[in-house]
């Protein structure tokens, strides 16, 4: 067809009407030969014009040999495709179809273009040349558009949705079989996979309990698919059941692909619907443990998993379902996927984000990496589809990296005209997955399969889908002590399995795998299955005794109930010891805190934060009083270690705190992996914050890309991303569309402290990184800072309104604040000594140069003793407050921060050390009259000089301080950390949630001098700021920044250009 077309744009070069002719003949006879029937209008009249030829829903213009370009912005391509768009709306409409279910061309013969509505935009592909690859392409659009439904995420939102009648009684069904199948026989087989489900489920989302804890709005969204009153519904057993609704949906389109793509399948998607009620068992059993791909040459395409429990407690109403969904599946045609490959991007992804409504995957922590993000991280760690290059994802989830590597090694492969057998093989062996969620696993290796697309035809051996069930974290290792040594182990829930050395490659694990499942499945003998895998370990003994252990404890888990899995648990998990080094690693890893994960996988990773130096404080302060450790940090460092090459990169999506925190990012900014091991280079970050890619998140998003081998140098590159006006950027934007609504500020990158490499990071453009950091280097800190007043997680108690005057004896009416805080408590009223009620300034009592407190609060803390005030006292001077606080008594009590710090265990009963009283975060300072004080959050750092006054206001612990000696130093200290440097040094590193006491001790502000004549005129500066501003006029910050920089020395110029980028940081510059 090709050679057909050219000769006919040469023959006719001079002549449109001649060409149009031969290359519509061409493309008929083409099509005949391929048994394709087409229905052919020539010169169709639509509304807004006459298109050139309309072969059933596929349109074509063709343009005078010559018309059209190699580049895409030529006039004569621009004309075509603005012809061909306004064709495809004119006939969608003529014949009420879709849009998006129709396909236009433009073709002179020398060049082709393709062009179609997805997803709410026009996608017009780059003109290609007139060969055997695009007319390929020309024909199967031409199939694809006569075809059934189109494999889109919207159309199978559309018949698979929460909201779909068959959804909800398909689940429903599966719902009533779990909850009967549990209550019949809480030891069975059901009873077994749902209990191995909670467990992959914990360590993968970090809930532990499978979701007990669901938010009221998640538990009320879940319940409403299953049609059932929120308060009757079981969260975990829930999930269970929507999650099995979603394999099966995603296995019986795998299998809809396999059938399309490869001729012969015994089991077909259309077939399965009129089978006999046992007959569709039997087949999904068959489905269930993958024999339809195995057949085909694909051997882990589907493997028996946890998802496979409904078939062994048939039912009705879940039979029923399934022959529906059947129906209705069996519509679909995944051959548009080679038409669009804009569509077969990650379609599983966006099904189960529309499944799972979006309070529950949040509350489960579950974010999927929008298209747009996983291109822009694939640009920055260099892969363009280079055919020599391995990339692994080791976290996975649904495929969305892998599918998107797939389609650019595909496309390159293809331009350089290599066979499709050829192509599968490179696939296969270049481009890897894993993960630790059996859900995540089918959705991957089907989106893979889907993105494999026809290669699978040319599946000539037995060949793995390189998506395998393993966790990247804990994974296989070399056997230390004399008796294991020479093993491979595997720590599991389980217990440790081992492989003897003589198991040296995938294909003998996969035997001896294989062994065990047959093994089971036939109830071999330990000695008949030492005999089948003697070829494995040759005449070692030692080895044999190792295997048939091996084999033993599989049928001992068998015996328990696991239905023949653990042989293909093991499998996978081993996988990782057996892939060679990749050259590129990248993904989204978990962003699930430590402190969240089960006890026993704490216990098993607890090694590996100590070996990579990520407990930079020593064990468990770390996790607790240190800040929270992300896995993503752990995951960073493994796969660098045990999956990375040296040389190659790893580009990871990650929380932005990673470089900004102080003490839990600080061990993963050695950018060293262990002690003795190799350096890593970070090359750059891109921070997204302002970005927000993950929709609903709270989730400070950054991308980072570092090269193993290397050190970091500093300053690093540092990308700030900037949305150009307050729009979201949607989950489905394109990566042009997000470029074009925002921009990129190259910054630099250093730790703030040039003494410490691993403090956290200044990000600033080059020329100011030296003046900034010159606010950093002066010495060790003046100034000490505290947070404010902790009532401990009670502050529905402490926290008061004054509701009348004092009386005679002192006391005035108070009632607590019972609806704050996260522990809500009964509302009283008491009488209580005045001496001890404060003014209370909270975090929004607290502006630039203004605090003014809101409420009140019970103070009954001794500074001095750093505990309540004691029992003693309260009763002879305080009786009124403490028969207030004896009436919280329990709530009190039960304070987690009591129990920890003023309670301990003897013998057998918790003995308290301090009145139930006692509060926290008090000190000789909480009560010094002359105090400067900022909010621990805030989008601009802003202080303020706390008014002085009888009683003294309190802050609380959401407000920092610092004491100063008089009313002079606190407006000096106040007025250099409301200058311009201090605010921009301050949104250069601190992340705005987290502004805490940090900012005195990397800010180095000289101790205040009363001779000092530049320190009296920033107290002068600060003085005249708060009058303006308690005038309701505008504080003079150029005042405030020229005596401020003689403090540290800086230049005009300096201070000027520092005014500038902050302007830009808070986008000011756009505004204008």
């Amino acid at each position: 067809m090709a050679a057909a077309l050219g000769a006919a744009a040469v023959e006719h070069r001079r002549s449109e009407a001649n060409f149009r002719r031969s290359a519509e003949r061409a493309l008929e006879e083409s099509a005949a030969s391929l048994g394709i029937e087409v229905e052919s209008v020539v010169e169709r009249s639509l509304a807004g014009g006459r298109a050139d030829a309309v072969f059933n829903r596929l349109v074509v213009e063709w343009e005078p040999p010559g018309k059209l370009a190699a580049h895409i912005g030529h006039p004569g391509n621009k004309d075509a495709v603005q012809q061909l768009r306004r064709y495809l709306r004119d006939l969608a409409e003529e014949e009420r179809r879709e849009v998006d279910r129709l396909v236009g061309v433009a073709c002179d013969g020398v060049f082709m273009i393709f062009t179609r509505y997805r997803i709410g935009r026009w996608i017009v592909d780059e003109p290609v040349p007139v060969d055997a690859l695009s007319a390929e392409k020309l024909l199967e659009s031409l199939l694809a558009t006569r075809s059934g439904r189109a494999l889109t995420a919207v159309n199978l939102l559309s018949d698979f949705g929460p909201d779909r009648p068959l959804t909800r009684s398909l689940a429903r069904a599966l719902l009533d079989q779990l909850d009967a199948s549990l209550g019949h026989e809480p030891d069975g087989l059901t009873a077994r996979m749902y209990r191995q489900w909670e467990t992959f489920f914990a360590v993968a989302t970090g809930v532990v309990g499978a979701a007990e804890e669901l938010n009221q709005d998640a538990r009320g969204r879940l319940a409403a698919i299953f049609g059932l009153p929120e308060r009757d519904l079981d969260p975990a057993r829930a999930l269970f059941a929507l999650q099995t609704y979603f394999a099966i949906v995603t296995k019986l389109i795998a299998l809809l692909a396999l059938s399309l793509f490869v001729e012969g399948v015994d089991i077909r998607v259309d077939e399965l619907k009129d089978l006999d009620d046992e007959s569709l068992r039997e087949d999904l059993e068959e489905l269930q443990h993958g024999e339809p791909f195995r057949a085909k040459n694909l051997a882990n395409a589907m493997e028996p998993d946890v998802f496979g429990w409904y078939l062994s407690v048939w039912s009705s109403p879940v039979r029923d379902g399934l022959r529906e969904l059947l129906t209705r599946l069996a519509e679909y045609d995944p051959k548009t996927l080679e038409v669009s490959p804009e569509d077969a991007r990650d379609l599983l992804k966006d099904l189960y984000q529309g499944l799972l409504p979006r309070p529950v995957r949040h509350a489960l922590g579950q974010y999927f990496t929008p298209d747009w993000l996983a291109e822009r991280l694939l640009q920055e760690v260099g892969y363009e589809g280079q055919p020599e290059l391995r990339l692994v994802d080791p976290s996975c989830g649904t495929g969305t990296f892998l599918v998107l590597a797939i389609n650019g090694l595909k496309e390159s492969l293809r331009r350089s005209r290599v066979p499709e057998p050829e192509i599968l093989k490179t696939v296969l062996s270049r481009i890897v997955g894993f993960d630790i969620d059996p859900l995540a696993v089918v959705a991957s290796r089907t989106n893979y399969l889907l993105a494999l697309g026809s290669l699978l035809r040319a599946a000539s051996e037995p060949l793995d889908v390189p998506v395998y069930l393993a966790d990247s974290i804990v994974g296989p290792v070399q056997g230390e002590t004399l008796l294991s040594a020479g093993r491979l182990e595997l720590p599991t829930a389980a217990g440790t399995f081992a492989l003897p050395a003589s198991v040296d490659t995938d294909t003998k694990l996969r035997l001896v795998c294989d062994r065990a499942a047959r093994g089971i499945e036939q109830t071999w003998a330990v000695e008949e299955f030492g005999r089948q895998v003697t070829q494995v370990c040759g005449d070692s003994l030692d080895d044999l005794k190792v295997l048939e252990q091996f084999y033993e404890q599989c049928l001992d888990l068998h015996g328990r109930g696991l239905d023949g899995l653990w042989p293909y648990v093991l499998r996978n998990a081993f996988m990782p010891a057996f892939v060679e080094r990749f050259d590129l690693v990248i993904g989204n890893p978990p962003w699930v805190n430590w402190e969240s994960l089960p006890q026993a996988y704490r216990e098993r990773t607890m090694p590996l934060w100590r070996r990579y130096g990520l407990f930079v404080h020593g064990g468990m302060a770390a996790m607790m009083g240190a800040g929270k450790k992300d896995v993503a940090m752990l995951l960073s460092y493994v796969a660098s270690d045990k999956l990375l090459r040296d040389g190659g990169r790893l580009g990871f999506v990650v929380t932005q705190t990673v470089f900004k925190t102080s003490g839990a990012g600080q061990g993963f900014r050695r950018f060293q992996i262990g002690d003795l091991g190799p350096d890593l280079r970070i090359e750059q970050v891109d921070d997204m914050v302002d970005l927000n890619p993950f929709v609903g998140a709270a989730n400070r998003t950054a991308l980072f890309t570092w090269r193993k081998g290397e050190k970091t140098a500093y300053p690093v590159n540092y990308v700030l991303w900037q949305r150009l006006r307050p729009v979201r950027i949607n989950e489905d934007s394109t990566l042009e569309e997000v470029d074009a609504a925002t921009r990129a500020r190259a910054l630099v990158a250093a730790p703030v402290s040039a003494a410490d490499p691993t403090s956290a990071w200044l990000s600033a453009p080059a020329e100011l990184v030296e003046p900034l950091r010159r606010l950093a280097e002066m010495g060790d800190p003046a100034y000490d800072a505290h947070a404010g007043v902790n009532a401990g997680g009670a502050i529905g108690v402490y926290w008061v309104s004054v509701d009348g005057p004092q009386d005679a004896a002192g006391r005035v009416p108070i009632s607590n604040l019972h609806d704050i805080g996260r522990t809500p408590v009964v509302k009283k009223y008491g009488l209580v000594e005045a001496k001890l009620v404060h003014p209370l300034v909270r975090g929004s009592d607290v502006s630039r140069w203004n605090a003014n407190p809101s409420e009140h609060i019970l103070f009954v803390q001794d500074p001095v003793a750093r505990r309540g005030i004691d029992e003693d006292t309260m009763n002879d001077r305080y009786r009124g407050a403490l028969d207030f606080l004896e009436s919280f008594k329990p709530v009190l009590r039960r304070r987690s921060g009591f129990r920890r710090y003023y309670t301990r265990i003897v013998g057998s009963r918790r003995v308290e050390l301090a009145p139930y009283w006692s509060m926290f975060n008090v000190g000789d300072y909480t009560l010094r009259p002359y105090k400067v004080v900022w909010k621990d959050q805030a989008s601009d750092f802003a202080a303020a000089v706390m008014p002085v006054s009888d009683p003294l206001p309190l802050p609380n612990h959401k407000v920092m301080l610092v004491a100063c000696e008089s009313d002079d130093e606190a407006h000096y200290l106040c007025g250099a950390l409301n200058s311009v440097p201090v605010r921009l040094f301050v949104a250069c590193y601190a992340i705005e949630t987290q502004i805490s006491t940090h900012t005195v001790t990397y800010i180095h502000i000289p101790k205040f001098d009363a001779k000092s004549g530049s320190h009296q005129a920033v107290a002068d500066a600060s003085r005249r700021a708060h009058a303006a501003v308690a005038a309701g006029l505008a504080a003079d910050q150029q005042a405030v920044d020229r005596a401020a920089a003689r403090i540290w020395g800086l230049k005009v110029t300096e201070i000027e250009a520092m005014r500038v980028f902050f302007d830009e940081l808070r986008k000011r510059d756009l505004a204008a």
